[in-house]
Protein backbone atom coordinates (compact mmCIF):
# COMPACT_ATOMS: atom_id res chain seq x y z
CA UNK A 1 0.00 0.00 0.00
CA UNK A 2 1.38 3.63 -1.12
CA UNK A 3 2.44 5.57 2.05
CA UNK A 4 1.19 8.84 0.77
CA UNK A 5 2.58 11.20 4.29
CA UNK A 6 6.35 11.40 2.58
CA UNK A 7 8.22 14.54 3.29
CA UNK A 8 9.77 15.22 0.05
CA UNK A 9 13.44 16.59 -0.30
CA UNK A 10 14.28 16.92 -3.53
CA UNK A 11 13.00 16.46 -6.81
CA UNK A 12 15.95 15.30 -9.08
CA UNK A 13 14.17 15.10 -12.68
CA UNK A 14 10.96 14.72 -14.73
CA UNK A 15 11.61 13.01 -18.02
CA UNK A 16 9.73 10.78 -20.44
CA UNK A 17 12.04 8.26 -21.72
CA UNK A 18 11.33 6.61 -24.81
CA UNK A 19 12.05 2.96 -25.48
CA UNK A 20 12.00 0.42 -27.95
CA UNK A 21 10.70 -3.35 -26.93
CA UNK A 22 12.84 -5.42 -25.90
CA UNK A 23 15.15 -2.92 -24.21
CA UNK A 24 16.94 -4.61 -21.27
CA UNK A 25 19.19 -2.90 -18.40
CA UNK A 26 20.61 -4.31 -15.22
CA UNK A 27 20.09 -1.14 -11.89
CA UNK A 28 22.76 -1.39 -9.16
CA UNK A 29 22.03 0.35 -6.31
CA UNK A 30 19.50 2.84 -7.51
CA UNK A 31 20.41 6.56 -6.95
CA UNK A 32 16.71 7.93 -5.56
CA UNK A 33 13.68 6.64 -5.88
CA UNK A 34 11.00 6.95 -9.03
CA UNK A 35 7.81 7.05 -9.93
CA UNK A 36 7.09 5.59 -13.00
CA UNK A 37 4.06 5.42 -15.46
CA UNK A 38 3.80 4.22 -19.24
CA UNK A 39 2.04 6.03 -21.72
CA UNK A 40 0.46 4.50 -24.76
CA UNK A 41 0.57 0.80 -24.77
CA UNK A 42 3.94 0.55 -23.02
CA UNK A 43 4.94 -2.54 -20.70
CA UNK A 44 7.80 -2.73 -18.54
CA UNK A 45 8.37 -5.21 -16.58
CA UNK A 46 11.08 -5.11 -13.29
CA UNK A 47 12.40 -7.97 -11.67
CA UNK A 48 13.75 -7.71 -8.25
CA UNK A 49 15.35 -11.16 -6.68
CA UNK A 50 12.72 -12.78 -8.69
CA UNK A 51 9.72 -10.56 -7.95
CA UNK A 52 8.17 -9.35 -10.67
CA UNK A 53 6.19 -6.37 -11.43
CA UNK A 54 4.56 -4.55 -14.50
CA UNK A 55 4.16 -1.06 -14.90
CA UNK A 56 1.97 -0.08 -17.97
CA UNK A 57 -0.95 2.27 -18.71
CA UNK A 58 -3.37 1.47 -15.93
CA UNK A 59 -0.42 0.89 -13.24
CA UNK A 60 2.05 3.24 -11.83
CA UNK A 61 4.98 2.04 -10.10
CA UNK A 62 7.23 3.57 -6.97
CA UNK A 63 11.19 2.66 -8.01
CA UNK A 64 12.86 1.97 -4.57
CA UNK A 65 15.83 4.08 -4.01
CA UNK A 66 19.25 1.76 -3.13
CA UNK A 67 18.16 -1.47 -4.62
CA UNK A 68 19.20 -3.65 -7.17
CA UNK A 69 17.03 -5.18 -10.39
CA UNK A 70 16.33 -5.31 -14.13
CA UNK A 71 13.73 -4.06 -16.53
CA UNK A 72 12.97 -4.90 -19.52
CA UNK A 73 10.55 -3.25 -21.97
CA UNK A 74 7.86 -5.85 -22.76
CA UNK A 75 6.29 -3.10 -25.41
CA UNK A 76 7.72 0.05 -26.43
CA UNK A 77 6.74 3.48 -25.96
CA UNK A 78 7.23 6.52 -23.75
CA UNK A 79 7.40 6.51 -20.21
CA UNK A 80 7.18 9.16 -17.44
CA UNK A 81 9.23 9.06 -14.55
CA UNK A 82 9.62 11.23 -11.63
CA UNK A 83 12.87 10.97 -9.93
CA UNK A 84 13.02 12.13 -5.68
CA UNK A 85 14.41 11.67 -2.84
CA UNK A 86 12.14 12.01 0.52
CA UNK A 87 13.56 12.17 4.57
CA UNK A 88 11.79 8.59 5.36
CA UNK A 89 12.77 5.39 4.25
CA UNK A 90 9.96 5.11 1.86
CA UNK A 91 10.39 1.74 0.42
CA UNK A 92 12.92 -1.11 0.10
CA UNK A 93 10.29 -2.63 -2.61
CA UNK A 94 8.42 -2.20 -5.60
CA UNK A 95 5.43 -0.37 -5.07
CA UNK A 96 2.11 -1.49 -8.07
CA UNK A 97 -0.51 0.89 -7.90
CA UNK A 98 -3.26 0.37 -9.79
CA UNK A 99 -4.79 3.78 -11.47
CA UNK A 100 -8.58 3.96 -12.03
CA UNK A 101 -8.10 7.21 -14.39
CA UNK A 102 -4.51 6.86 -16.08
CA UNK A 103 -5.17 10.30 -18.40
CA UNK A 104 -5.27 12.54 -15.06
CA UNK A 105 -2.17 11.22 -13.57
CA UNK A 106 -0.36 11.85 -17.62
CA UNK A 107 -1.75 15.62 -17.09
CA UNK A 108 -0.33 16.02 -13.88
CA UNK A 109 2.95 15.03 -14.93
CA UNK A 110 2.72 17.09 -17.97
CA UNK A 111 2.02 20.21 -15.46
CA UNK A 112 4.80 19.01 -13.45
CA UNK A 113 7.39 18.34 -16.13
CA UNK A 114 6.39 21.85 -17.38
CA UNK A 115 7.44 23.80 -14.27
CA UNK A 116 10.63 21.61 -14.26
CA UNK A 117 11.29 22.30 -17.61
CA UNK A 118 10.93 26.35 -16.85
CA UNK A 119 13.13 26.29 -13.69
CA UNK A 120 9.45 26.26 -11.58
CA UNK A 121 10.01 27.39 -8.34
CA UNK A 122 10.31 25.01 -5.33
CA UNK A 123 7.08 25.43 -3.74
CA UNK A 124 5.45 25.17 -7.29
CA UNK A 125 7.29 21.93 -8.07
CA UNK A 126 6.38 20.11 -4.42
CA UNK A 127 2.87 21.01 -4.50
CA UNK A 128 2.43 19.17 -8.19
CA UNK A 129 4.22 16.27 -6.60
CA UNK A 130 2.47 15.82 -3.81
CA UNK A 131 -0.58 15.78 -5.51
CA UNK A 132 0.18 12.66 -7.40
CA UNK A 133 1.20 11.33 -4.59
CA UNK A 134 -1.84 12.37 -2.51
CA UNK A 135 -4.49 10.76 -5.48
CA UNK A 136 -2.24 7.64 -6.01
CA UNK A 137 -2.43 7.20 -2.45
CA UNK A 138 -6.73 7.42 -2.89
CA UNK A 139 -6.55 4.67 -5.24
CA UNK A 140 -6.91 2.27 -2.92
CA UNK A 141 -10.36 3.72 -1.69
CA UNK A 142 -13.42 2.28 -3.36
CA UNK A 143 -14.37 4.42 -6.32
CA UNK A 144 -18.39 4.33 -6.90
CA UNK A 145 -18.80 2.99 -10.51
CA UNK A 146 -20.58 5.95 -11.65
CA UNK A 147 -17.96 8.77 -10.17
CA UNK A 148 -15.67 6.17 -12.56
CA UNK A 149 -17.08 6.85 -15.03
CA UNK A 150 -18.24 10.42 -14.53
CA UNK A 151 -14.34 11.67 -13.84
CA UNK A 152 -13.40 9.73 -17.09
CA UNK A 153 -15.92 11.38 -19.26
CA UNK A 154 -15.55 14.68 -17.56
CA UNK A 155 -11.48 14.49 -19.18
CA UNK A 156 -12.43 13.18 -22.41
CA UNK A 157 -15.10 15.83 -23.13
CA UNK A 158 -13.54 18.83 -21.02
CA UNK A 159 -14.20 21.27 -24.29
CA UNK A 160 -17.90 20.87 -24.22
CA UNK A 161 -19.37 23.85 -22.69
CA UNK A 162 -22.05 22.10 -21.74
CA UNK A 163 -20.51 19.81 -19.26
CA UNK A 164 -22.90 19.96 -16.14
CA UNK A 165 -24.60 18.30 -13.21
CA UNK A 166 -27.62 17.41 -15.49
CA UNK A 167 -25.08 16.01 -18.77
CA UNK A 168 -23.55 13.98 -16.02
CA UNK A 169 -26.10 12.71 -13.88
CA UNK A 170 -28.36 11.92 -17.41
CA UNK A 171 -25.32 9.82 -18.76
CA UNK A 172 -24.93 8.04 -15.15
CA UNK A 173 -28.70 7.51 -15.58
CA UNK A 174 -29.24 8.62 -11.48
CA UNK A 175 -31.24 11.65 -10.46
CA UNK A 176 -29.69 14.53 -10.63
CA UNK A 177 -29.79 15.13 -6.46
CA UNK A 178 -28.22 11.56 -5.66
CA UNK A 179 -25.24 12.20 -8.41
CA UNK A 180 -24.05 15.80 -6.71
CA UNK A 181 -24.09 14.22 -3.42
CA UNK A 182 -22.06 10.76 -3.84
CA UNK A 183 -20.20 13.17 -6.06
CA UNK A 184 -19.08 15.51 -3.09
CA UNK A 185 -19.48 12.63 -0.56
CA UNK A 186 -16.11 11.44 -2.39
CA UNK A 187 -14.67 14.64 -3.51
CA UNK A 188 -15.36 16.93 -1.38
CA UNK A 189 -16.88 19.40 -3.67
CA UNK A 190 -19.61 19.60 -6.21
CA UNK A 191 -19.58 18.42 -9.92
CA UNK A 192 -19.33 22.02 -11.29
CA UNK A 193 -16.83 23.55 -9.01
CA UNK A 194 -14.61 19.61 -9.69
CA UNK A 195 -14.93 21.27 -13.61
CA UNK A 196 -14.23 24.37 -13.37
CA UNK A 197 -10.93 23.31 -11.45
CA UNK A 198 -10.26 21.23 -13.79
CA UNK A 199 -10.65 23.35 -17.10
CA UNK A 200 -8.48 26.05 -14.88
CA UNK A 201 -5.54 23.49 -14.49
CA UNK A 202 -5.97 22.16 -18.09
CA UNK A 203 -5.75 26.11 -18.77
CA UNK A 204 -2.63 26.72 -16.82
CA UNK A 205 -0.46 23.94 -18.32
CA UNK A 206 -1.70 25.14 -22.04
CA UNK A 207 -0.76 28.32 -21.19
CA UNK A 208 2.55 27.23 -19.94
CA UNK A 209 3.21 25.30 -23.21
CA UNK A 210 2.94 28.57 -24.92
CA UNK A 211 2.14 27.41 -28.30
CA UNK A 212 -2.06 28.12 -28.58
CA UNK A 213 -4.06 31.65 -28.33
CA UNK A 214 -5.61 32.60 -25.56
CA UNK A 215 -9.01 31.66 -27.74
CA UNK A 216 -7.56 28.48 -28.64
CA UNK A 217 -7.22 27.56 -25.23
CA UNK A 218 -10.20 28.90 -23.98
CA UNK A 219 -12.58 26.51 -26.25
CA UNK A 220 -10.23 23.81 -25.46
CA UNK A 221 -11.20 23.76 -22.08
CA UNK A 222 -14.55 24.27 -22.45
CA UNK A 223 -15.58 28.14 -21.60
CA UNK A 224 -18.25 29.97 -23.91
CA UNK A 225 -16.31 32.82 -24.32
CA UNK A 226 -13.12 34.28 -23.61
CA UNK A 227 -14.76 36.87 -21.58
CA UNK A 228 -15.62 34.04 -19.38
CA UNK A 229 -12.25 32.07 -19.56
CA UNK A 230 -10.57 35.31 -18.54
CA UNK A 231 -12.88 36.54 -15.55
CA UNK A 232 -13.25 32.61 -13.96
CA UNK A 233 -8.96 32.19 -14.61
CA UNK A 234 -8.33 35.60 -13.08
CA UNK A 235 -11.23 34.60 -10.18
CA UNK A 236 -8.78 31.30 -9.13
CA UNK A 237 -5.57 32.62 -9.65
CA UNK A 238 -5.16 36.06 -9.31
CA UNK A 239 -3.76 36.54 -12.54
CA UNK A 240 -4.87 37.48 -15.84
CA UNK A 241 -4.09 34.63 -18.71
CA UNK A 242 -2.24 36.50 -20.21
CA UNK A 243 -0.35 37.77 -17.32
CA UNK A 244 -0.24 33.97 -16.35
CA UNK A 245 1.39 33.27 -19.73
CA UNK A 246 4.09 35.51 -19.33
CA UNK A 247 5.29 34.64 -16.10
CA UNK A 248 5.12 30.68 -16.83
Amino acid sequence: MLQNDITLTSILGVLIIPANKDRYLEITNRPCYGLSFCMDDGCIVYNKSGAVTRSTKNTAVILPMGQSYTLRNEEGGNFPIINFLCEESFTKDFIEIKLKNPEIYLKEFEKLRAAWLTGGDKARLYSLFYGIISRLGAENEPMHPILSKSIRFIYENLSNPNLTNTCLSEKAKVSEVYFRRLFKEHFGTTPKQYILNTRIEEAKRLLSEGISSISGISAACGFSSVYHFSRAFKLSTGMTPTEYERQS
